[in-house]
């Protein structure tokens, strides 16, 4: 057996050493941190994409200051922020990207880097974004895996456009937006979505798709206004609360194999649900609710 000399064993212990010092490298948790104003700007677009981790947006206290901090592992995601403008409008796109990756474009972690409630376990990315309450804001976000928390109140919202992914997402609007809302439009995946007080915006366009999760969507709120909306539930399940304080009519396509309970309402025809009592000066809200294999159940709620 051939002996390795001393020469030799110190370049191994040297490259030992650089590669451990790389990959101990790699693996640092890096902070960044991000200050935009608008103050010079007549609205704000935001676009965030974001792959794998955890996220939440909050309403900022200062009015037209955007601040955030993204905490990411360098080893596995890259985050990329950037602040424009057209014309009078601000221009905020966020992405996370995975980086030293067989392909960019998709994420290749295994299942034991996730804990059974998909929460992220070794590969734990944070990110918190502050968005102003004097700039009318239009907000469109696509989420990959991880969860979410979306407190909007305060933020003078024109329209969210939200794809849930495989994502746990949590929204919650306890204030009447300030706003002119035109369209909500919300997708849940695999993961599960829960919304309260989403009747707040004053949505005048709705659309929900529900595929293989489940969803919870509350449209009750202080000052709700006329809606139209469009709800697709395919394989799972959603919880549907509307105000009692409204005007409401269902339109149901389903098929024997779906599971569709509605209380509060009356069915007027066959698969025509209105309100019991159809009173002048209430917002109208009208649904055309279309149920695949999944369950529904809607409810009126004061």
């Amino acid at each position: 057996m051939r002996k390795i000399g001393k020469p030799m064993l110190l370049i191994s212990c040297l490259y030992l050493s650089l590669i451990f010092g790389q990959n101990q490298e790699k693996d640092t948790v890096i902070r960044e941190n991000y200050h935009f104003s608008t103050k010079d700007y007549r609205d704000l677009e935001v676009s965030v994409t974001y792959g794998i981790g955890s996220l939440k947006i909050l309403a900022n206290k200062k009015t037209y200051d955007i601040d955030g901090k993204i905490e990411y592992n360098r080893s596995k995601l890259t985050p990329y922020v950037s602040f424009d403008s057209f014309g009078n409008t601000a221009l905020l796109e966020i992405k996370i990207e995975s980086t030293g990756l067989e392909d960019k474009n998709n994420f290749h972690f295994s299942i034991d880097d996730f804990k059974i409630n998909r929460k992220i376990k070794k590969y734990e990315n944070d990110m918190e974004f502050r968005l102003p309450t004097g700039t009318p804001t239009a907000l469109n976000l696509d989420f990959g895996m991880g969860s979410a928390f979306l407190d909007l109140t305060k933020i003078k919202l024109t329209s969210l456009d939200i794809d849930c992914g495989l994502s746990d997402v949590d929204i919650v609007v306890n204030q009447r937006n300030r706003g002119r809302f035109d369209r909500l439009r919300l997708k849940s995946g695999l993961g599960d979505l829960n919304a309260t007080g989403l009747g707040n915006l004053r949505a005048r366009k709705l659309k929900l798709e529900v595929g293989l999760g489940s969803a919870i969507i509350d449209l009750r709120g202080k000052d709700i206004a006329d809606m139209d909306g469009e709800i697709n539930v395919g394989l799972g399940s959603l919880d549907l609360i509307l105000p009692g304080d409204a005007n409401i009519r269902i339109y149901v396509d389903d098929t024997f194999l779906s599971s569709v309970n509605i209380k509060g309402l009356r069915e007027e025809e066959q698969d025509e649900w209105i309100s019991p009592e159809w009173k002048t000066g209430r917002p109208n809200l009208k649904f055309d609710l279309n149920v695949g294999l999944g369950a529904v159940d809607v409810e009126v709620r004061d």
